[in-house]
């Protein structure tokens, strides 16, 4: 299979997860629209393909999702919850991989 039983648990974990982020009012932000969009995505895209088997290319495609999805879930929980901006945290990754 092209994800564990743990790795669906955990996708199905953070879709239950962003459903109560999505209770609060800041999830409204026109700036956020994209990234709570690019996250429902990513989350059925990976559920409808849970059952594929495993190839190595798919798996990597798997890997580089989960990688953009903490990049999301991160934006959304810094943006939501902590009442920073979008541009803020985005100019803040900017400057940080920079110095890297």
């Amino acid at each position: 299979m092209l994800m564990s039983d743990e790795e669906i648990e955990v996708i199905e974990g953070k879709m239950k997860s962003l459903g109560t982020l999505l209770e609060h009012p800041r999830n409204e932000l026109p700036e956020l629209q994209p990234s709570i969009r690019n996250l429902c995505d990513f989350f059925s895209a990976f559920l409808m393909c849970k059952s594929l088997p495993y190839r190595p290319k798919d798996r990597q495609k798997f890997e580089t999702g989960m990688t953009k999805i903490k990049l999301l879930e991160d934006l959304l929980i810094r943006v939501v919850l902590r009442g920073e901006t979008v541009s803020g945290v985005l100019n803040e990754r900017r400057r940080q991989a920079v110095t890297v």
